[in-house]
């Protein structure tokens, strides 16, 4: 098959879902569909995931906290930047983790599983900048930044919708 059939019909795969590119192999270099110069085709069955973002050396401290779970859920601002230190408690799904603090826990989104893939260490202490949003009547956390226990950050993509 020619390369640009052959290009066409993995990136036909990858938006129906039935493969993940991901940056850590040089597989298929040559392939039109590369992420970061280079590219594994991954079976992933029910979503896609782009790159996974590399955290990177923090240039400070973390910035200090500015909410408790306990408040954003009482009383939830649509759109509100906080700050919460928090426990990663388990993986969701795609960019979707559960996190808690001493006073309750809230589902934290990183968005967009099919561009990108944020890996957090379960069971780890991080401190998240976020946006509250309010998702089917429940609050929950769209991710910006997250400051690692090993002093990186991760810089969550805005992508314009």
């Amino acid at each position: 098959m020619h390369r640009s059939r052959v290009g066409l019909l993995l990136k036909t795969l990858v938006l129906a879902g039935l493969f993940v590119l991901s940056s850590q192999s040089n597989a298929l270099s040559s392939s039109p569909l590369q992420a970061s110069q280079s590219a594994l085709i991954e079976w992933q069955g029910l979503y896609t995931s782009g790159p996974v973002l590399n955290p990177i050396p923090a240039s400070g401290a973390a910035p200090t906290p500015t909410r408790r779970i306990a408040q954003i859920l009482a009383n939830p601002v649509y759109d509100q930047r906080v700050v919460v230190r928090v426990r990663v408690t388990f993986h969701l799904e795609g960019n979707e983790y559960l996190v808690s603090d001493s006073s309750g826990q809230i589902l934290a989104d990183a968005d967009h599983p099919h561009l990108y893939t944020l890996r957090l260490p379960i069971g780890a202490m991080v401190t998240m900048e976020a946006e509250v949003d309010i998702y089917r009547g429940r609050p929950e956390l769209d991710i910006l930044r997250v400051w690692l226990p090993n002093h990186t950050v991760i810089v969550i993509p805005r992508v314009v919708e």
